[in-house]
């Protein structure tokens, strides 16, 4: 099967120092092992470009030409870059018409069409919600799809550093391995409070950095 890969999925693949480098890099190797073809578009592969180039104080990685070009040659040799046609504008069109999108939305929108016209039913993103109003795709958290012992000690082990960053995707990939997530809060308090699945005490929810000897 055929599966896109996003943009965000492709930096942290490339950036060894994000958190979710580890995670990206495991789903990326079960979907190859398991058959799948990993494909981008051209519009993944000029945001990675811009991403890339841009300075580290604007959100970037503040990379030169050169480096950029290796990186990119380097993710050209890895996946399938899907063709252009003159048919994704106005399926693209008829997207952001039938489904209300604006603004930088609609740029997923565009992705969104590339999918239909290829007839391609799953993305890999860290942001599944954004291609949630489009029938027929289905967007796949690449938290979902490394095993769940190492995404636990990952994850745990960046709580007890106090290196998340994101707190919403730690409950989120925390769901995902079978805990019940009652919050979260930012790194200098609780991160997450949640009990494994199975196992509730009775007693009530304990933090995650409470549990952290016994869970990781």
């Amino acid at each position: 099967m055929d599966i896109l890969a996003d943009t965000n999925v492709l930096l942290r693949r490339i950036h060894r120092g994000d958190p979710q480098h580890r995670i990206t890099q495991r789903a990326l190797n079960r979907l190859i092992k398991e058959g799948n073809r990993i494909c981008v578009t051209s519009q993944n592969l000029i945001e990675l470009w811009a991403v890339c180039t841009r300075p580290a104080d604007n959100n970037g990685l503040g990379l030169n030409m050169h480096q950029t070009e290796r990186i990119l040659a380097r993710v050209e040799r890895t996946v399938v870059r899907l063709p252009d046609s003159d048919s994704i504008y106005s399926e693209w069109r008829r997207l952001v018409s039938t489904h209300g999108v604006s603004g930088k939305k609609s740029h997923d929108a565009r992705l969104a069409a590339i999918m239909n016209i290829q007839n391609i039913t799953h993305i890999l993103t860290f942001n599944t919600d954004d291609f949630a109003r489009y029938p027929g795709i289905t967007a796949i958290h690449p938290g979902s799809l490394a095993a769940p012992d190492k995404i636990r000690r990952s994850y745990f082990s960046t709580i007890r550093r106090g290196q998340c960053w994101n707190t919403e995707l730690v409950a989120e990939v925390l769901r995902r391995c079978g805990y019940v997530v009652f919050e979260a809060s930012n790194c200098t308090g609780a991160v997450a409070v949640c009990e494994r699945l199975g196992t509730y005490n009775g007693k009530g929810p304990r933090y995650a950095n409470e549990t952290t000897n016994r869970l990781a």
